[in-house]
């Protein structure tokens, strides 16, 4: 399958910035490349040690998203340009690059296979995340095992929003607990949810693409995908989606959000979990953790825990008891 391809030329000082601001825009599928060498958004930085030096100009990156290919994106171009020049003038203490955009095509089995090279296996809290074509590796350390390829829905458990979300699941879920997964993408919180005990999953997100994927990475592991029953729909917007997702029904909530998405989602999903059942956040960029945390407060949330990571925050709050 052919699929137009968007590369925004930049530097590494602003690769975060750019890909919150393009996840904002519910463009999900990114991709960063530091230098000529491929690198997954959800890969950056986590493999540094293969890729040679050479390879790594420190100023140079690129930002990579792809859509169906044959349609008219003209409006598409001139809306990031538009975007990326407010979030230049909103950050100027960046430097970032020229930010040109070239349009292109490629093909999806190509752009996928370049993962290959350098998605390996790793080690998030006890759980070793493996891609399919990898032997099982020996695991003294690990109880629990997740097998995930990189794809078109991101979602492979390398970065560090999605690591400090599963940790967060290692510590706070129970065994049994209903889950709610706001955001499930590739299904990987809700997999890992269920490997260390949930009972069952109920998962929202704006892109049905991943349904489909989840679904795929459901049987890759061994899980049926009933266990996760999906709405796709945005809880702040749509009322009949929130009355179908129901009240104070579960025991246990995550959300890989950026801060603009779960600032004005927290008092959706309040009413939405039992009393005294956590929700644990990430997606939230370093700088903005406190507007995450007064917003969350602010909703009824009683704070728990905060843990960062790189240049990204968790946070773990809880409905309270009363």
């Amino acid at each position: 399958m052919k699929w137009t391809s968007f590369k925004i030329n930049t530097t590494p000082e602003a690769e975060d910035l750019i890909s919150s601001m393009l996840y904002a825009h519910d463009i999900m599928n990114i991709e960063v490349r530091d230098g000529v060498v491929p690198l997954g958004i959800e890969l950056q930085g986590d493999f540094p040690e293969l890729i040679p030096d050479e390879l790594m100009p420190e100023d140079v990156a690129e930002i990579w998203f792809y859509a169906e290919d044959g349609l008219d994106y003209s409006g598409m171009v001139e809306n990031l340009h538009f975007w990326l020049n407010e979030l230049r003038a909103e950050n100027s203490e960046y430097d970032f690059g020229p930010l040109t955009i070239e349009v292109g095509s490629t093909d999806e089995e190509d752009w996928e296979n370049n993962w290959k090279k350098f998605f390996h296996s790793f080690m998030v809290g006890s759980l070793h995340i493996v891609p399919s074509w990898e032997e099982v590796p020996a695991m003294p350390e690990a109880d629990r095992l997740l097998r995930i390829d990189p794809g078109l829905a991101f979602g492979t458990g390398s970065h560090e929003t999605t690591k400090l979300c599963i940790l967060g699941i290692q510590n706070y879920l129970k065994e049994g607990d209903h889950v709610l997964d706001v955001g499930f993408g590739s299904g990987i919180l809700s997999m890992v949810a269920l490997k260390y005990g949930a009972k069952d999953c109920v998962g929202t997100d704006i892109d049905p693409k991943c349904v489909d994927t989840a679904e795929e990475n459901f049987k890759a592991n061994d899980l049926d995908p009933d266990l996760l029953r999906t709405y796709i729909g945005d809880i702040s917007s749509d009322p009949s989606l929130r009355e179908e997702i129901g009240e104070e029904r579960y025991d246990f909530c995550a959300g890989n959000l950026l801060a603009d998405i779960l600032i004005p989602m927290a008092a959706y999903i309040l009413p939405m979990l039992k009393k005294g059942a956590y929700f644990v956040t990430s997606g939230i960029i370093n700088e903005r953790t406190e507007d995450v945390k007064v917003a969350l407060l602010a909703a009824g949330f009683e704070f728990v825990e905060e843990c960062h990571l790189g240049d990204w925050a968790n946070l773990t709050v809880r409905r309270p008891e009363a």
